[in-house]
């Protein structure tokens, strides 16, 4: 009976754990979002090997087979491609504010002057 309750509060303090209240809604919410991302990159990488297989079993030539590994390549790695071109647009957008401030002080002097 002892050993019961004790399971039973043990079972409840683990609920309490992963719930949003006990660690915060933006832990929860990071906990899921990670996990949705494994989920998807599992399934793109199975999707990537049918496709693979489906392009190379219908064309049953060399050029087929090699087109199916890189279009099955392509397909498991697109999680990994937008991760790396969001990062280089980021860079990339993060000088321009230094921009737009130059060419608002450069239109602010030269509404000066005239």
């Amino acid at each position: 009976m002892f050993s019961t309750a004790i399971a039973t509060a043990t079972d409840k303090i683990a609920a309490a754990s992963t719930s949003p209240q006990a660690a915060g809604v933006f832990d929860w919410v990071n906990e899921k979002t990670a996990a949705t991302q494994t989920a998807i990159q599992g399934i793109l990488v199975v999707l990537g090997l049918i496709v693979a297989l489906i392009i190379a079993w219908r064309g049953k030539n060399v050029g087929s087979v090699v087109m199916g590994i890189i279009v099955g390549g392509l397909i498991a790695a697109l999680p990994m491609l937008i991760s790396f071109f969001s990062e280089r647009a980021a860079g990339e957008t993060v000088g321009m504010d230094t921009a737009n401030q130059m060419i608002t002080y450069a239109r602010a002097a030269l509404t000066t002057r005239i």
